[in-house]
């Protein structure tokens, strides 16, 4: 579930929280098998001035990456196909030496997780239910 004010959907996020970009800012991949929530990344991000592909799994992800090198990636846990911690084993093996910055996405108390995905080299890992300006700041200072 994905969580914001009403006040803010319509307005926009408050200014304090607008990044300029330049169009050079690279594509950020959003891997999520919920649409809705693929759609809602997307839409925060868009916002502030992203680019953003939207894959519904790891292995759609693998295929994006052949012949696309995004600037970060956004990243369920649980997807059918290939887990957030697959893709990222993955990802680890064929990236090794240049990795891609990553964020997971994963539901409150997934033992083992947080853990395994910082060893992997995640940047951050945020809880749902999603909360865009925790979505928004992250992505910046993943970024920045």
């Amino acid at each position: 579930m994905v969580t914001m004010e009403r006040e803010d959907i319509e307005s926009g996020i408050p200014s304090t929280h607008l990044i300029h970009v330049d169009g050079l800012m690279g594509e950020i991949l959003i891997v999520d098998d919920d649409p809705i929530v693929r759609h809602f990344v997307h839409r925060m991000l868009r916002i502030q001035g992203y680019t953003c592909t939207e894959v519904e799994h790891g292995l759609e992800a693998i295929n994006h990456l052949r012949t696309h090198r995004p600037r970060l990636i956004i990243t369920d846990q649980q997807m059918p196909v290939m887990t957030g911690i697959q893709l990222l084993e993955n990802l680890s093996v064929h990236y090794e030496g240049t990795a891609i910055p990553t964020i997971l996405l994963a539901k409150d108390g997934e033992s083992g997780v947080s853990d395994r995905a910082k060893e992997l080299g995640v940047r951050a890992v945020l809880s749902k239910p999603l909360d865009y300006r925790k979505i928004v700041s992250v992505v910046a200072d993943v970024l920045s």
